[in-house]
């Protein structure tokens, strides 16, 4: 208790060392409890008032389940609050003699002193042969006390011989037994440990203060009395009680749950994916508006951080799948027209020849098993009559069926079939397309005619395809054979003929423009994983990353981020991998993986872009494919697995 104020002297929590300690014999609270979990392995960090854990398990919502950390030891250093019980001793305060409040009388704060000795004391009579006064202690502090140390200051009358001792109660029950001190005619100080206890109050300490004169005259003197408590506080117990754990959410997400701690709120915390800790609204009971536009789909780890008047805290967590696909819906990837919204699993072409401008096309519940190479050749269709300015496509599958053994060359004379062909004046925003077994993945168009192909180039239309998930494809991933921009971005082409086309077609006039004077020349590619593969029968190789031909300007590529895969010579020759003139690659983290025999490869290796062969390239590239298909919500593959027509065709998770 200070001395000007009486109030308790709470000394800033014990930092603790960030290597896990032996719990104390007898006790020693929360360690104890997670250091017998053997399936917690938790990686610790020191605060100030707090050892942050952080621990690889989630919480389970909506029950008042909580993550408890180990709390740090706290060192409290309480005076007497109250005398519990007095024989043959008296308070001396000045010239006055005390019967009671001898409390009054020892309390001169919680460092030895010598100011007033002999001004206020307690004392036991002239002549007494024994006495004691057991004091008493309050704290609003609660936790397990592990230590305590008893200070006293005392001293005997100069004809005394006496002796002093201090016994240490939880209330009436004898926690330890101090040593017997022997006083001389100076004050001198005294100061008693009791280690390797566990006690559940700081209220209840009681120390007894035993007074014997052996001379049986002359008096015994004790000026002043504190208790140092160690102490592991009460740890606050914070549950989230919605949403449940596991739970698929989109938009803004309201998270709320309880916190309580018998010392009290101080605040509550909240923070994704080890970010920053932000404030939530409440603290005994708390709610948090979590935005979730602008996350990946997929996992997410919401952390609660809970911290108690004292500065401890308790900590407790959940996984949320946070749905990108109702996100990006939400948004309608930035089209503001009507949307359509087509369901369930067609064998028949979709067509819309003569849409509004910005239409939103919503397929995340639409699948077609049209491309069957008998009958039907395309899947999906928009703006075959009039090409819109502005359209944007969000998901659908397209699980085509043409037979695996026919050649490249019938399936592109023959069939000729695609998954999605969009013609547009405007911007194509496609997203989060899964195309499997078609000739062409997805045509970007600017004619509004009825022919396969512009006959002349309006130099307008852009495209932006992102999370696109490509199998299977016979001849072109991309055919962009209208010389459109764009962006490739974050997409997987696991087995493809070709990645991206740029060819004139017999009936484009070859002095046209292909690139217009407002036209960007790039397109860019950025975190894309392309890989060529046999996707045709009776081949012995595969197509080309970039077929561009003619004697035409075409966009050159901007790559970052991407990896470029083949197993096996090109059906033409090594010279089919050449790269457009011009191609930029940006940063240090692009690759070319050569996964066939190791030093058969014949293709580019361009300055400034890894080379992998054998078995690091066979990692890399199974790596690189199952972090994206787990980041995108797909089922991982076996790095063994490079067949790409029996791979499953399913929509994404999220």
């Amino acid at each position: 208790m200070d001395p000007q104020n009486g109030q308790e002297q709470h000394q800033a929590p014990v930092e603790t060392s960030v290597e896990p300690q032996p719990e104390p014999t007898g006790g020693g609270g929360g360690w104890k409890q997670i250091a017998r979990e053997k399936i917690f392995r938790p990686l610790y960090h020191s605060k100030k008032g707090q050892l942050v854990a952080v621990l690889a398990v989630f919480g389970v919502a909506g029950s008042t389940f909580a993550l408890l950390t180990h709390a740090a030891a706290a060192t409290l250093s309480l005076v007497p609050t109250s005398d519990v019980s007095i024989s043959g001793v008296h308070g001396v305060s000045g010239s006055r003699s005390l019967k009671s409040n001898l409390y009054t009388t020892v309390d001169d704060g919680t460092s030895f002193t010598s100011a007033d000795d002999n001004a206020t004391y307690v004392g036991s009579p002239s002549g007494q042969g024994q006495s004691y006064l057991t004091e008493g202690f309050s704290s609003s502090r609660t936790g397990t006390v592990t230590q305590v140390v008893a200070n006293m200051r005392a001293r005997s009358s100069s004809t005394t011989k006496g002796t002093i001792q201090v016994l240490l109660m939880d209330g009436a029950t004898l926690v330890g037994t101090g040593p017997v001190h022997a006083l001389a005619q100076n004050y001198a100080n005294f100061s008693d440990t009791f280690s390797s206890i566990s006690l559940n109050s700081l209220s209840t300490l009681r120390a007894k203060v035993i007074f014997k004169n052996g001379a049986n005259s002359g008096n015994l003197r004790m000026t002043q009395l504190w208790l140092d408590v160690t102490y592991m506080p009460s740890v606050p117990v914070v549950a989230i009680m919605a949403p449940v754990n596991g739970s698929t959410v989109s938009g803004t997400v309201a998270i709320s749950g309880t916190a309580s701690d018998p010392d009290g709120m101080s605040k509550v915390e909240i923070q994704v994916d080890g970010g920053a800790w932000q404030p939530a609204t409440g603290t005994t009971n708390w709610s948090y508006s979590w935005d979730t536009t602008s996350l990946a789909g997929g996992n997410h780890t919401i952390a609660v951080r809970a911290t108690d008047t004292t500065g401890t805290a308790g900590y407790s967590n959940t996984s949320l799948v946070v749905s990108s696909i109702a996100n990006a819906a939400a948004t309608k990837l930035g089209c503001t027209g009507q949307a359509v919204a087509p369901t369930g699993t067609t064998t028949v072409a979709y067509s819309d020849p003569a849409p509004v401008n910005s239409t939103f096309y919503d397929l995340t519940q639409w699948t077609s098993t049209a491309v069957t190479g008998v009958g039907s050749n395309h899947a999906i269709d928009i703006g075959g009559t009039h090409a819109p300015a502005g359209t944007c496509v969000l998901g659908g599958v397209v699980d085509g069926s043409i037979d695996p053994t026919l050649g490249w060359q019938y399936v592109h004379d023959s069939i000729s079939g695609f998954g999605y062909r969009v013609f547009n004046t405007g911007n194509i925003a496609i997203d989060r397309i899964r195309v499997h077994n078609v000739e062409d993945g997805f045509k970007p168009r600017e004619c509004d005619s009825s022919q396969p192909v512009c006959p002349d180039f309006i130099n307008t239309g852009t495209f932006a395809m992102s999370r696109a998930y490509m199998t299977g494809i016979r001849d072109d991933s991309i055919e962009n054979d209208e010389f459109m921009a764009g962006s490739i971005t974050d997409s997987l082409f696991d087995g493809v003929w070709t990645f991206l086309s740029e060819q004139l077609q017999g009936t484009t006039s070859t002095s046209s423009a292909t690139i217009g004077p407002n036209e960007p020349n790039t397109i860019t590619i950025d975190g894309d994983l392309v890989r060529l593969a046999i996707t045709n029968g009776g081949e012995t190789g595969a197509g080309k990353w970039f077929k561009y031909q003619g004697a035409v300007a075409h966009h050159t590529p901007v790559i970052s981020n991407s990896i470029f895969a083949v197993d096996a010579q090109p059906r033409l020759g090594w010279s089919s991998l050449d790269l457009p003139a011009g191609t930029v690659w940006n940063g240090t983290n692009n690759y070319i993986l050569w996964l066939g025999t190791p030093g058969g490869y014949g293709g580019p290796m361009p300055a400034g872009v890894t080379f992998l062969e054998g078995q690091a390239a066979l990692d890399k590239w199974s790596q690189a494919r199952n972090d994206w298909l787990t980041a995108h919500g797909y089922a991982t593959k076996d790095e063994s697995d490079l067949n790409p027509m029996d791979d499953p065709v399913l929509a994404p998770q999220y």
